[in-house]
């Protein structure tokens, strides 16, 4: 009898005759008296939210949400705090940092020359005598307010006198302190191979300084410490925690530097598979084709593939960054390429509209967007793109004509931050030019969806909190502006961009972005309210919660 009861009881819950019974509408955890900046469509704001499991079970006021509430529920009471969406990134190289987190000494938005090398001396402090302490961009010589400039080796070598330091600076200088130059053989008879600029003083005795890509690529391949399976595991779970410290909850990883489709299986197996993420991990394949003949092979790949576009917490969801790695401009040099290169990304990309492939694909310059725009306009004649929101990335140069020509493609785009370190090297090269790169508010106005990011860690800092404050003040970190006030964007248009429209970016705009019922509970609580700080204050903003998928990952002070 009990159990045709319950059958016939299920029965009627279902069809509307009996409700569901109260334990089925209780909370798991309840986050209450706050001001909760949805990022809906409304861009509404609420008091309270409750999570059930790992989505958002209710939002609203108070008094609604202490009705879900039970002996069971966790009940957190923000006072007052703001709380807003899980943080997007939809451009950063996260696993090929965590292959040597455990030895960076990250000063990504420090403004004080004396905090940084703190920072530098606390990690040599923490290694053992001998281990590299290692900085692998992130920052610039002019966000020192207090003292800009290279660092010293007289500086490093007080600051890590037992450890060899190596110190990266984007992709166009290194520094190395004593015994970094001593470990690699670099002294005043040292004959620099092609491509190295080494600085040295007036007995011939190197500063330190080392300038050129080579150089650079030179020391991650046959100097800095060894990568292991177990050493990224490692440091993964200290860079996923230092993510989650800063509020971010999903990221777009683009791989580089000695990460392969085997890196993303190991940690799949060794992570994922035993929930061991704590933010979610899009990604995609890894291929680097340098050649025609190599191409043939990567499009029968993408050809018998498909994107993995239910993936929750890891997955492989679009190509990019590199279709045909040959086809590489810069912000940093005007680029011009052979029409055979152009011809190998079109087959490429054909393949990837055959496939139902997402593309996101790196362009900085206008010349390369044109080229590309002309291929996915032809490919678009025979075959409907405009549902698979190709996107273009960074897109500093980019012309009203061709944001309109991506627009009518159904293309989307994401916008990176930086400038807030770089902002002076490209005024120096380009000029005024330089403050509209990228044209934040030419394409909000263009009515065209775009995504906020960093493009951390090598080239810019990785916190969102100094993405958010950039695009909406328009200043880098030494105190100059960075982006004029008319390319500027509002805040609540920044926090969307680094939200709800990352989501839509990679098809997660029903589980991912904004705070709704039903959604993934990826939230973040601030110690300060967004939208009512003074604006040089954003960058200052720091979470107090961050949650994944119902799951607190950080908490401090709340």
């Amino acid at each position: 009898m009990i159990l045709k009861f319950s059958v016939f009881a299920i029965i009627f819950v279902v069809f509307g005759v009996l409700p569901f019974p109260a334990y089925a509408q209780s909370a798991d955890i309840a986050l209450v008296n706050g001001k909760i900046l949805t990022v809906d469509a409304d861009f509404s704001v609420q008091q309270a939210v409750a999570v059930q499991g790992e989505r958002v079970l209710s939002i609203g006021g108070n008094s609604q949400i202490k009705q879900l509430i039970d002996s069971s529920t966790k009940v957190i009471d923000l006072q007052g705090k703001t709380l807003i969406p899980g943080l997007i990134d939809n451009h950063v190289h996260f696993i090929r940092h965590a292959l040597r987190w455990d030895h960076e000494a990250r000063i990504d938005g420090v403004t004080s020359r004396k905090k940084a090398l703190a920072v530098i001396a606390a990690k040599a402090k923490s290694l053992k005598p001998g281990e590299w302490v290692l900085i692998l961009g992130g920052w610039s010589p002019g966000q020192f307010r207090d003292k800009p400039g290279l660092f010293t080796k007289a500086e490093l070598d007080l600051a890590s006198p037992n450890n060899p330091v190596f110190i990266q600076q984007s992709y166009r200088f290194m520094i190395l302190n004593s015994l970094a130059l001593k470990k690699t053989g670099i002294d005043e008879n040292f004959d620099a191979p092609r491509g190295w600029r080494v600085a040295r003083n007036e007995s011939g005795a190197p500063t330190g300084v080392i300038r050129g890509r080579r150089a650079i690529f030179r020391f991650w391949r046959r100097e800095l410490p060894e990568v292991t399976d177990d050493k990224t595991v490692s440091g993964l779970k200290k860079l996923m925690a230092d993510f989650n410290r800063a509020g971010v909850t999903s990221v777009f990883e683009l791989g580089g530097g000695g990460v392969r489709d085997a890196t993303y299986e190991m940690i799949r197996r060794r992570l994922a598979d035993n929930d061991g993420l704590s933010l979610r991990i899009f990604h995609t394949p890894r291929f680097r084709v340098r050649t025609p003949e190599a191409n043939k092979s990567v499009i029968e790949r993408i050809r018998n593939s498909r994107p993995d576009k239910s993936a929750k917490m890891m997955g492989n969801i679009a190509l990019g960054e590199h279709m045909y790695a040959p086809l590489h401009d810069s912000a940093f040099r005007p680029s011009r390429f052979p029409d055979e290169d152009y011809a190998e990304f079109a087959k490429v990309s054909e393949a990837a509209a055959d496939g139902g492939w997402t593309i996101h694909e790196h362009a900085f310059r206008n010349t390369t967007i044109t080229r590309y725009l002309d291929i996915f306009e032809k490919i678009n004649q025979k075959k409907n793109i405009t549902n698979l929101r190709w996107s273009i990335h960074h897109a500093d140069f980019i012309s009203k004509r061709n944001i309109e020509r991506a627009r009518a493609l159904g293309m989307t785009f994401a916008l990176h931050s930086k400038m807030t370190i770089l902002g002076s090297t490209l005024r120096r090269r380009y000029g005024d030019r330089a403050l509209s790169l990228p044209p934040l508010r030419t394409v909000q106005n263009s009515g065209a969806i775009w995504g906020l990011g960093t493009d951390a860690g090598v080239v810019a800092p990785y916190p969102p909190m100094l993405s958010l404050w950039w695009a909406v003040t328009g200043m880098d970190l030494g105190g100059e502006r960075a982006l004029s006030k008319t390319e500027t964007v509002s805040r609540k248009d920044a926090l969307i961009a680094h939200t709800r429209s990352n989501a839509y970016l990679f098809f997660k705009e029903n589980e991912l972005g904004s705070i709704e019922k039903g959604k993934f509970a990826d939230l973040v609580v601030l110690d300060r309210d967004y939208m009512t700080v003074p604006e040089d204050r954003i960058k200052d903003i720091e979470p107090l919660l961050t949650m994944v998928g119902g799951k607190i990952v950080f908490r401090s002070g709340i």
